[in-house]
């Protein structure tokens, strides 16, 4: 018995719906030597306004060098490098499916297969580094990017003031995550951050009203605040839940607990990274970090590093902090309880997306990863330059792709 011809001429439809998202260009190539042509930016710091109409030849340029266009501070690497060997086992031929039903709400599923060359177009990738076991098994470049290249990691910053946050814990300049917020930022004593503790910030459920909106006034005066400023504002602010009860993304807060860890620890964020995890680690290059106008480093945003750096990162996370030396950098178990899932959102914890599978993830706006799979001994690090901030069709591809990856890789 044949496929009726409406069923069938309804599956070529559906079909071409599928398929009708345009040509996969990939990101745009921008040859260095030629960034300055394309730089954009006047505030010196990075501001939304501004990189949301980026063409794609200023994302590219723009992105690999935050350091000329914003205020940073230098992490400059030690003397030492932690080995990159590249695998005797290249990456297999990797291919996933993508189901229309993903991107659009359907009445025939179909999906449609990609590979390696084609994730890369269509998520605009700039980078990609896979570690398998320690060992290299994948790294490529586009858009004019080599080994060599900062790229900003955008809200990957965030999972990095976790991993401080530990390291202060370990050298005792935080007692623990149940300190309070006020005990290390007195100026909020009688606000409402008097009952919030480092988990609650860590978690993003401070309970404290905080709008994650481009065009909220409040919003826009809070990027270009001094940390000082900052922390007067935050304090103004009412609450709408109980502490721990609701999460609720906020680049402010995130902001906010960098303060309070530069605070307990008596310095700039760069420098402690760079004293305790960056240099005896042995990151390869160095690495910048945008700051404050008053210097401090921003918690939620802007580290900029080297892809193998940012795969290196993934490997201090799987490793719990754990040096080539065997000392310990991060307290025992601090990974497991920095991907516990939060009471209030079951896919966070400390600054870290949390996966179904128990891997986990840094995340930024425009496609920046760092995936790592502790049970898989796996490290997947992205730069991208996505055409918008986020998008559910890049997400699907990253996701189905990663997925891939790690079968392949069993």
């Amino acid at each position: 018995m044949g496929i009726p011809l409406g069923l069938l001429l309804a599956a070529v439809l559906v079909q071409g719906l599928f398929d009708s998202h345009g040509p996969m260009t990939g990101a745009a190539f921008v040859d260095p030597s030629n960034d300055a042509e394309h730089l954009q930016s006047t505030s010196g710091r990075m501001d939304w306004d501004e990189v949301i109409v980026w063409s794609p030849e200023q994302k590219v340029a723009g992105f690999r060098n935050h350091d000329r266009i914003y205020t940073t501070r230098t992490v400059q690497r030690g003397d030492h490098t932690f080995p990159l060997s590249t695998s005797k086992t290249s990456l297999p031929d990797v291919r996933y499916r993508v189901w229309n039903y993903q991107l659009h709400p359907v009445v025939v599923p179909l999906f449609k297969q990609f590979d390696l060359d084609d994730f890369i177009l269509h998520n605009n990738i700039t980078g990609l580094l896979i570690i398998k076991s320690g060992e290299i098994v994948l790294e490529t470049y586009s858009a004019g990017n080599s080994e060599l290249t900062r790229w900003g990691s955008m809200s990957v910053t965030k999972s990095i003031l976790s991993l401080l946050v530990g390291v202060a814990i370990r050298d005792d300049f935080i007692g623990s995550t149940e300190d309070r917020v006020v005990d290390y930022l007195p100026a909020l004593k009688g606000s409402s951050y008097d009952q919030v503790t480092i988990d609650n910030l860590l978690r993003m459920s401070s309970g404290v009203e905080w709008n994650l909106n481009d065009q909220d006034p409040d919003w826009k005066r809070a990027r270009g605040m001094t940390s000082d400023e900052l922390i007067q504002f935050l304090g103004s602010t009412n609450r709408y839940a109980d502490p721990g009860a609701s999460f609720n993304y906020s680049d402010a807060e995130v902001n906010l607990l960098g303060a309070a860890v530069s605070a307990a620890i008596g310095e700039e964020l760069a420098s402690y990274l760079e004293r305790n995890v960056w240099q005896p680690f042995g990151m390869e290059s160095d690495a910048t970090w945008m700051s404050y106008p008053d210097g401090l480093q921003t918690g939620a945003c802007c580290f900029s590093a080297t892809l193998r750096d940012y795969g290196r990162l993934g490997l201090f996370a799987l490793r719990n902090g754990t040096r080539a030396d065997g000392s310990r950098t991060l307290p025992e178990n601090w990974m497991t309880q920095a991907t516990s899932p939060s009471e209030s959102a079951g896919n966070y914890g400390y600054l870290w997306w949390l996966n179904d599978s128990g891997s986990y993830a840094a995340m930024g706006i425009y496609g920046q990863l760092i995936h790592v799979n502790p049970s898989e001994d796996l490290i997947i690090a992205v730069q991208s330059a996505w055409n918008s901030p986020d998008g559910r069709a890049y997400h699907v591809h990253q996701s189905a792709f990663i997925e891939a990856v790690t079968d392949a890789l069993k």
